[in-house]
């Protein structure tokens, strides 16, 4: 090898060299600063609230604490009556303990998984919140919409007993089927109040997405707006 190509070598192996490192410096700065809006998230969930007992973990298959003040700041904002939630767990307790300091509102949350329905349930009672919230268990079942067959809730025997407010769709689990949580606003619109917001976690996925534009579509009585949170958002409001 002549001293020319040695060169372009040894140039070529620093650059290879350089370009990773900086992928991990790249690579650690964004966990960090992902960590950082996670911890500065659960810290002002714990300012708003007084919440009397350790809270179930977040982030995961759980919601994350930057979509959780979402929740909290669409709450505080509208002084909802009526909150429905598709799919229980850590929201259920940060959305019942809002409703408590506002001292009004109720929560039905709504989860076809029986078990993790009634660790939810289970959570509810250590943190005192039994009478904000009513955990309701709705298996899946097939439903026919636009052509396509759904596996969602069968809400038989779920009593919604007012327009809702605020609608939290969190569930079913995406991998159910492509764009599983699809059926949330086509099934549930009725019943959302002139007022009513709906919040879809999960936007970053591509059936979440897809899913937003086709509410966007269908749905032109309400605006939406995506929010750049670790799992991406999605915020619809009735314009009513």
């Amino acid at each position: 090898m002549n001293s020319n190509n040695h060169d372009k070598l040894l140039t070529a192996i620093q650059q290879l060299l350089e370009q990773h490192g900086q992928s991990e410096v790249n690579m650690h700065h964004g966990l960090l600063q992902q960590l950082y809006q996670q911890l500065e998230a659960f810290i002002t969930i714990n300012s708003l609230l007084d919440i009397r007992h350790p809270l179930p973990p977040m982030r995961g298959w759980a919601a994350s604490p930057d979509f959780l003040v979402l929740v909290l700041g669409e709450i505080f904002a509208s002084k909802p009556d009526l909150i429905v939630e598709l799919g229980s767990g850590v929201s259920t307790i940060i959305s019942s303990y809002a409703l408590e300091k506002l001292g009004s509102g109720r929560l039905i949350s709504i989860d076809h998984d029986s078990v993790f329905l009634q660790k939810t349930i289970q959570q509810v009672e250590l943190h005192g919140l039994d009478d904000i919230v009513q955990v309701m268990h709705a298996p899946l079942n097939k439903v026919h919409l636009n052509g396509t067959d759904w596996q969602w809730y069968d809400l038989a025997s779920v009593e919604i007993p007012g327009p809702v407010n605020i609608l939290v769709v969190d569930g079913p689990p995406g991998d159910l089927q492509a764009r599983a949580r699809y059926p949330a606003m086509p099934l549930l619109a009725k019943f959302l109040s002139d007022n009513a917001v709906v919040l879809l976690d999960d936007v970053v996925r591509t059936d979440e997405r897809t899913i937003t534009r086709e509410w966007a579509i269908q749905h032109p009585d309400f605006q939406h707006e995506l929010v750049n949170c670790e799992k991406g958002a999605a915020i619809f409001r009735r314009t009513r």
